[in-house]
C-alpha cells in the first residue's frame, strides 16, 4: 500500500503541474534536458522554472565557438539549477543546488559548458550579512581580461618601459 500511496502522490503532482503550466500559458515542447537527477523529478518543478526552461531551450545561441554554442537562460545540470546571463555585455552565471555540493569540478564543468571560451570568469564572495540570503555559486566575466590582450603588443609596451627606465 506505501507503494500505491507514492504512485498516486506523483500522479497528484503531476496532475497539479500540468494544471498550472496550462494556467501560465506554458506548452513544452519536449527540448528541454533534464540530466538524470531532474528526469527523476520533473514532476516538482513549478510551473515557472518549466516555463524558463523552455525559453532557454528556444532561444538561439549568441556565441558559438571551437568548444560549443552559448546563451542565456536557465538550464538543469546535474542536480543543479545554472542561470546565465549577460549584463552590460559581460557573462554572469548562477549555480544553485540543494542535493549536492557545489565542488570545484562542478563549478569547473558549468564553466565550460555554458560560458564563452574566451571569458575569464571570477568568483563572488558575500559580505557576512549576505551569506545567509545568497544562495549558490556566482561566477562573472572579468572586464578587459587578460585573454583580449595581444601578445605581440604586450611584449612591446614590456620594452618601452624597459628602454624609459634604463633596465636590462
Amino acid at each position: 500500500m506505501g507503494k500505491a500511496k507514492k504512485v498516486a502522490m506523483r500522479e497528484d503532482a503531476r496532475q497539479a503541474q500540468k494544471k498550472a503550466l496550462e494556467k501560465a500559458g506554458v506548452e513544452l515542447k519536449g527540448n528541454i534536458v533534464f540530466p538524470e537527477y531532474w528526469a527523476k523529478r520533473k514532476h516538482l518543478l513549478n510551473a515557472g522554472l518549466l516555463k524558463e526552461l523552455q525559453e532557454t531551450a528556444d532561444r538561439e545561441p549568441v556565441v558559438t565557438d571551437e568548444f560549443g554554442s552559448y546563451k542565456p537562460g536557465t538550464f538543469l545540470f546535474k542536480a543543479c539549477i545554472v542561470t546565465v546571463t549577460v549584463e552590460d555585455g559581460l557573462w554572469m552565471i548562477h549555480i544553485f543546488s540543494q542535493a549536492m555540493p557545489i565542488t570545484l569540478p562542478i563549478i569547473q564543468e558549468v564553466r565550460d559548458r555554458y560560458i564563452p571560451d574566451y571569458c575569464m570568469m571570477v568568483q563572488f564572495y558575500p559580505s557576512r550579512a549576505e551569506r545567509g540570503t545568497l544562495m549558490g555559486i556566482q561566477l562573472c566575466e572579468m572586464p578587459g581580461s587578460i585573454q583580449e590582450d595581444k601578445p605581440d603588443e604586450d611584449i612591446e609596451e614590456a620594452k618601452e618601459v624597459e628602454d624609459e627606465t634604463g633596465s636590462n
